[in-house]
């Protein structure tokens, strides 16, 4: 192998030699020689192209276009306004010919033999199902990207240059596609769960501002009487965010107090004015001691309750707690936004409610994570912020272990850092209930809940006596296409849900009486999560060692 006036010879069976030229890449080879007992063994490797290495081509489709213009006009020599324009005469040759022949002529510079495999258009449309795929919360990984594609080039009968042993397309493509497109970025998706794909629909969230509005036209809320107020855990185990460590090491870790920790309870709350009600703390304990108490928040509350969880009676304590800092009257009535738990919804507490001018409004179920304001712009923020103050614990302390009695001095390193106006009005803000905005969501983020969306008949409305028993028909026709399709729902239901060997589901188990007329509307039906769980309510009775399920109507 040898160089001779800038251009590579190659001969491998001497004398037969043949030449390449018009290189773009710096040429170059990598030896790794590995030296045995008897036989020195030489491995080489022509290396990867990293980037251009030639200044060809670095000439604008304006440049080219005002060359040719002034050639066909004659104004300019070809060589003149090769030098004018600073584009190459042998290009600017080639397209003055084919634009005099009346050929289409393309303007942009083109070094080598390959082109991209899809033009602009057929790339545009793959970008847009990619986004497409991603607000139904259901992305491409980077592998379902390149086989996809692989399969809309075979699909179009496009040459192309992918594997087609791994029906996929190689990396390359994925970083020049990139690259192109830097509106794409791979991300690490957050579980969504069904329910709350299904839940956040346009009707829940249309019948929530509806009632909204009502109370806020009604009563006239300020901003600082506005509350939102949700629960979370605080664990003994920090989680850890992403640490310096030395490349190449195989697996990094970083201590933590225990396997398995305990959680303690805490209820958070804050208006759109920017107000943090002090923390209340639920422990999983039978009684509180002072110990405990160390480094909490200031002015906040510990109870205890032998599972830790909320319950109705210790949130009634915390309405108590809640109207010290709130002090709602008849003139300045509060409005408090919270969601749908069993606690929330107990007759001591809308009693308790409605003697001290607390109004109450739930968020639809599975809808939190879009309409709550905590959830928004709070909750994320507080976990990191404790997990770092645990971190930092664990360094101060070598050797110890987190437990439920430093719980609130973290948490309140994590709240005095986090409780700030800004994040308070923004969660408000983004959830459009201040200010009042009900078109805060658009279609992308219905997106993901249309495709549980079911079309499932239209009925004519009767318009004479004569054409009734017909609409009766086929009422009757459609109530058992509604049957049919709850059937089907429930069986997929269960079948995610519990891992079982047979399932026996009566085909009684939607008594007639359970699906009245008048729920029936006379224009198109959709079939979504709350009609399900109106429609049909089934209790699974589950027997240790029985395979068979029976499922029982519990509404009759």
């Amino acid at each position: 192998m040898f160089n001779k006036n800038n251009s590579r010879y190659w001969a491998r069976e001497n004398p037969h030699l043949f030449r390449q030229g018009a290189f773009q890449e710096r040429f170059g080879v990598n030896v790794w020689m590995g030296v045995g007992e008897r036989l020195n063994i030489i491995y080489s490797t022509m290396p990867k192209f990293k980037g251009r290495n030639t200044n060809r081509g670095n000439w604008s489709q304006e440049s080219m276009k005002k060359a040719c213009d002034a050639v066909i006009s004659g104004k300019m020599g070809l060589r003149q306004a090769a030098v004018t324009y600073s584009v190459p005469k042998s290009s600017l040759f080639d397209k003055v010919n084919a634009l005099r022949s009346g050929q289409e002529v393309t303007l942009d510079a083109k070094l080598g033999r390959f082109t991209q495999t899809f033009n602009s258009e057929h790339e545009t449309a793959l970008v847009d199902h990619v986004k497409d795929l991603s607000s139904r919360l259901m992305p491409l990984s980077r592998k379902e990207f390149l086989q996809l594609t692989f399969q809309l080039a075979e699909k179009l009968k496009i040459p192309h240059r992918f594997s087609k042993t791994k029906k996929m397309a190689g990396k390359d493509f994925y970083q020049a596609f990139m690259s192109r497109h830097p509106d794409l970025s791979l991300r690490t998706p957050e579980s969504t769960s069904l329910m709350r794909c299904v839940g956040f629909n346009r009707p829940q969230v249309e019948r929530f501002f509806n009632g909204l509005s009502l109370l806020m036209e009604k009563f006239k809320f300020q901003p600082y009487n506005i509350y939102n107020c949700d629960e979370t855990a605080a664990s003994t185990v920090q989680k850890h965010a992403k640490v310096l460590s030395e490349k190449g090491q195989r697996q990094v870790g970083k201590i933590t107090s225990d396997e398995r920790g305990k959680n303690v309870t805490i209820l958070f709350c804050m208006s759109a004015g920017g107000q943090f009600i002090p923390p209340f703390f639920v422990y999983p304990r039978q009684r509180i001691n002072e110990r405990l108490k160390i480094g909490k928040p200031s002015e906040s509350v510990l109870e205890a309750q032998p599972n830790g969880w909320m319950n109705a009676d210790l949130f009634l304590e915390w309405m108590g707690h809640f109207i010290k800092y709130a002090n709602p009257s008849k003139e300045r009535p509060v409005l408090l936004v919270l969601d749908g738990h069993a606690s929330h919804k107990d007759l001591r507490v809308i009693t308790f409610a409605r003697e001290h001018n607390i109004h109450m409004i739930s968020t639809p179920p599975h809808t939190t994570h879009k309409l709550q304001p905590l959830d928004r712009t709070f909750m994320k923020p507080f976990k990191d912020a404790y997990y770092e103050a645990c971190g930092l614990w664990m360094r101060k302390n070598p050797g110890a272990r987190i437990t439920e009695y430093e719980i609130a001095g973290l948490v309140n390193t994590a709240f005095t850092k986090v409780s700030r106006n800004a994040i308070a009005q923004k969660g408000f803000e983004c959830t459009g209930i201040v200010p009042f905005n009900a078109q805060i969501f658009d279609d992308l983020d219905f997106m993901s809940s249309e495709m549980t969306n079911i079309a499932i008949y239209n009925v004519q409305p009767a318009n004479s006596s004569a054409q009734a028993s017909t609409v009766e028909n086929n009422e009757n026709e459609n109530t058992l296409k509604v049957y049919h399709l709850l059937h089907h729902v429930l069986r997929v239901h269960i079948i995610h849900h519990h891992t079982i060997h047979h399932h026996t589901i009566h085909h009684h188990i939607i008594p007639h009486h359970i699906v009245p007329h008048h729920i029936i509307p006379q224009h198109q039906i959709i079939l979504d999560q709350t009609v399900c769980r109106y429609i049909v309510q089934v209790h699974i009775k589950h027997h240790q060692n029985i395979h068979n399920h029976m499922i029982v109507d519990t509404m009759s």
